[in-house]
């Protein structure tokens, strides 16, 4: 609980991952990849109840070995590519409602710790925006960027002057997937999980890692060691 309001985290984690099988339970650093967000959550200072979203009875016997409530198995029409973040939160909600804040995190960033969580719990609670996003630095400028068009050719992809040095342009960031906070009571109006008027929690890019393939696993377990 914070500030007298009470707070639900809820991990999603579907059993079908085509990029990287059965990533949520797969190894790093001798644990399942979902403890990761699993222990995050628990030792948050603020989160009153977590619970594990997923259609998949391995992930939820490996949530359960690892302390986690599993209070029901998603639908199967809540685990396809096509299903939104939104639409699972929604689902979620559904079967245990009474929170005021909803915490969405994604088993897939391992590097986001308590720490984290409750920086951006408090952020939100200090500021007068409806959501809280946690995002890093884009590592690339947009203004450098180009397209190739159907002849092969490389276009601008944006029109401004694209000779800006790094400290001249403007700093610009990108969602990390890691941390998503919304008022539960704007879950079932909104579209998105990013509100229109979200406050922006900033982490490093090192603590951002999305692990949706061998190679981010890869770099993931070298980080590690």
């Amino acid at each position: 609980m914070i500030n007298g309001k009470s707070v639900l985290a809820i991990i999603p984690a579907r059993g079908g991952s085509k990029g990287l099988p059965g990533k949520n339970i797969i190894p790093l650093g001798g644990h399942p990849l979902i403890a990761w967000t699993i222990n995050a959550a628990h030792n948050s200072l603020f989160i009153d109840r977590t619970i594990v979203s997923t259609d998949d009875l391995d992930i939820a016997n490996e949530s359960r070995i690892c302390g986690c409530d599993v209070p029901f198995l998603r639908p199967e029409s809540l685990a396809t590519d096509n299903a939104s973040s939104l639409s699972v939160v929604q689902h979620a909600i559904e079967q245990t409602s009474g929170y005021d804040i909803v915490v969405l995190l994604q088993a897939t960033s391992p590097f986001r710790t308590s720490e984290h969580i409750d920086e951006a719990l408090k952020l939100f609670m200090e500021s007068d925006a409806e959501g809280c996003i946690s995002v890093t630095r884009v590592s690339e400028h947009p203004q450098w960027m180009f397209r190739v068009d159907e002849d092969g050719h490389l276009m601008r992809f944006m029109k401004e002057n694209s000779s800006h040095r790094r400290q001249d342009l403007e700093e610009l960031f990108i969602p990390n997937g890691a941390i998503y906070i919304v008022w539960e009571r704007l879950i079932q109006q909104e579209k998105s999980m990013i509100p229109a008027k979200s406050a922006a929690y900033i982490m490093e890019q090192r603590n951002s890692i999305d692990i949706d393939d061998a190679d981010d696993l890869a770099l993931a377990s070298l980080l590690l060691k």
